[in-house]
């Protein structure tokens, strides 16, 4: 394979993985909705995080986010949870400077 077409094909593939990197989908909804074969996707992700160009955490940083605040005195926690894909549950006195740590590396 010609060095050019290696460069578009991984240029491709690291294009999908941003893309999914970006969303809230599992890897195999993704390669589902975008009609590729999971397990190359799968080779890819490994692929690209060995040569450096698919980082092994997320981006570090915090967002602004709508928050609601419900009392309920018969089960008093906190929940936090990020765009469905996971939820945590706190006692509702937690540490605010422990929680701000927390979101940070979680972040």
């Amino acid at each position: 394979m010609r060095a050019e077409a290696r460069l578009q094909r991984r240029e491709h593939w690291a294009s999908h993985v941003s893309n999914w990197k970006r969303s809230v989908q599992t890897q195999a909804a993704y390669c589902a909705v975008h009609g590729l074969k999971l397990n190359t996707f799968k080779d890819w992700v490994v692929k690209l995080r060995k040569d450096g160009g698919l980082p092994t955490k997320p981006p570090q940083g915090l967002s602004w986010v709508s928050v609601k605040v419900q009392t309920d005195e018969a089960s008093p926690k906190l929940t936090v949870w990020e765009a469905s894909r996971w939820q945590l549950e706190l006692p509702q006195k937690v540490c605010p400077h422990w929680l701000g740590q927390l979101l940070r590396e979680l972040g």
